[in-house]
């Protein structure tokens, strides 16, 4: 597995545990905001229609609306509860889900009466387990819903003349609100609760709207991360890394003394040109060259004479090979060459090239250098090694035969 792909699989898996931690905390925080919304504008809407129920009860004189109508008129719209209820519902026909609801366990109007945990709710506010505003959260098929309730307590005695004894209630109210419900309540006593209910859709739709946009957001910060950080591992890690590596192969493939391919880089290329040959059914030849009396020259001139022959043989060998053969010095006057596509007369006519060039290319005290060359093909079966020891057969033979010379086999 390469850097980079070991790299961008940290990355995505680092991005995809962030996302998955971003996105959970997100979610609970947007649900959070959302809650907090839906409770802040359903309290909103408790104190609108507690300043409508105070302007009735402050502002509208119901004996006033009652003369103005008949004597024997019931001013309904002089009602507190009737004027918030009525008048949140002309808010809330454009606000689906919304409404505001007066509920009593003993209502005038039949309407009104507390159902499910509205009952439970005014049950506790009546023995004193529940105070204040309450909120919950209900649900059904058509979504979750916020209800922000807070108790209904007779505080005022001029509530009873419509709620205290049958017979003192007003004629037409007995008529519009038939039946004995409304009555006997008593100062002090909580009669029911006055519940805001709030939808969440519309901050669940907002929620899940920012929700998308923030994941958009931060999949666009990670593909932007994405491409940055891949960009600087290029330029700034694995650019100079396959560069200091290529260097190495290079030094690891290379002779430190002639420059040309050593042992360890020989043997890999043969394996190759062999391979090629095999799937091409293309010829394959082998030269083997050894400087004539090399010891003689290190003895009588010294190594550093030596070394230098070695340097100028290599220069001079290469400067007639085509750009895919291969010289390598493996061992301390040998040296190999790798001729693909080239059968046995043209890798002896190669060879013999060479030992000219070579006999006139070495200069110096030790001049003139000679050297022995063994010819080989590749005879389409053997292994490296065994195409390897044939030319170092021929090349044997060219030494036996009085050197300076090439034989093949």
């Amino acid at each position: 597995m390469s850097v980079r792909l070991r790299f961008n699989l940290i990355l995505v898996g680092t991005f995809l545990l962030g996302l998955m931690g971003s996105a959970a905390y997100y979610e609970r925080e947007i649900g959070r905001s959302a809650r907090e919304a839906v409770e802040s504008e359903a309290r909103l809407q408790m104190k609108m229609a507690m300043a409508v129920r105070q302007y009735i009860i402050d502002r509208v004189d119901p004996h006033a609306l009652a003369s103005a109508a008949g004597d024997d008129a019931f001013a309904i719209g002089a009602v507190p509860a009737f004027a918030a209820r009525e008048t949140l519902a002309l808010l809330y026909r454009d606000y689906p889900g919304y409404r505001f609801r007066e509920a009593a366990l003993n209502p005038t109007n039949p309407l009104n009466r507390a159902v499910d945990w509205e009952r439970a709710l005014i049950e506790r506010y009546r023995d004193g387990s529940a105070r204040g505003d309450h909120v919950s959260v209900t649900e059904d098929l058509s979504g979750r819903t916020l209800h922000v309730a807070r108790p209904m307590t007779v505080g005022d005695a001029a509530c009873l003349r419509c709620h205290g004894d049958p017979a003192q209630a007003p004629a037409a109210m007995r008529a519009l609100y038939p039946g004995n419900g409304g009555f006997n309540w008593r100062l002090g006593e909580t009669v029911g609760a006055q519940i805001v209910s709030v939808p969440f859709e519309v901050q669940t739709r907002r929620a899940n709207a920012a929700f998308k946009d923030f994941l958009i957001a931060l999949a666009g910060a990670f593909a932007l991360l994405f491409v940055a950080l891949n960009v600087l591992l290029s330029r700034m890690v694995l650019g100079p890394l396959n560069l200091a590596n290529a260097a190495l192969d290079r030094l690891a493939d290379t002779d430190a003394l002639t420059g040309v391919h050593n042992r360890r880089s020989f043997d890999r290329r043969l394996q190759e040109a062999i391979s090629a040959a095999r799937r091409g059914k293309r010829p394959l030849s082998l030269i083997a060259l050894d400087i004539d009396h090399f010891k003689q020259i290190n003895d009588r001139f010294g190594h550093e004479t030596g070394d230098d022959v070695l340097k100028q043989a290599c220069a001079a060998v290469d400067q007639r090979l085509r750009q895919h053969d291969t010289l390598a010095r493996v061992g301390g006057e040998e040296f190999v060459v790798i001729l693909p596509d080239t059968q046995a007369g043209n890798a002896r006519r190669v060879a013999e090239a060479l030992r000219e060039q070579l006999a006139k290319a070495v200069v110096g005290r030790a001049s003139p250098v000679t050297a022995s060359f063994g010819v080989t093909q590749w005879d389409g079966q053997e292994a490296s090694q065994a195409l390897l020891a044939r030319a170092d057969q021929a090349l044997y033979a060219a030494k036996r035969g009085g050197r300076d010379r090439v034989e093949a086999l």
